[in-house]
């Protein structure tokens, strides 16, 4: 082959290759663009349900244990035990350690509606749940 065959086909091939990435990039484009369309259809839907399981998130220890089907005070002793969880005060309040909280629990300001008492309680966030969930698979409730 001369120099100007070898020429013409290396352009050639460049050329169909060139025109294969366009056709790729068109279709990727397009592909986008409803991927962008569907994202801002989807994100009331998203900010609605957000919110709910903002509000339905939070459980108590009692709740959280049963609806693991463990024991609380094992679950307490155990989150004691791995520094997610610190005891507080004359009364023992539980509170989570900032360094090893990542979400997994939140503390709010909570009032007894058939008593005095007020102060803060621990509640355990749906990540919480997920932790507890994994260390009820590593065995650590046993």
């Amino acid at each position: 082959m001369s120099d100007d065959e070898l020429l013409s086909k290396a352009l050639l091939v460049a050329q169909n290759k060139i025109a294969e990435r366009e056709a790729r990039i068109t279709v990727l484009t397009e592909q986008n663009k409803v991927l962008a369309q569907r994202n801002e259809e989807m994100q009331p839907k998203e900010q609605y349900f957000d919110a709910l399981n903002d509000v339905n998130s939070l459980m108590n220890f009692t709740d959280t244990a049963k609806a693991l089907k463990i024991s609380r005070k094992k679950m307490l002793d155990v989150l004691v035990k791995e520094k997610y969880l610190y005891r507080q005060g004359n009364h023992g309040k539980l509170i989570p350690y900032e360094k090893n909280n990542h979400g997994y629990f939140e503390v709010k300001e909570q009032k007894n509606a058939f008593g005095n008492w007020a102060g803060p309680q621990t509640f355990v966030t749906v990540a919480g749940r997920q932790l507890l969930l994994r260390m009820l698979d590593e065995g650590y409730f046993d």
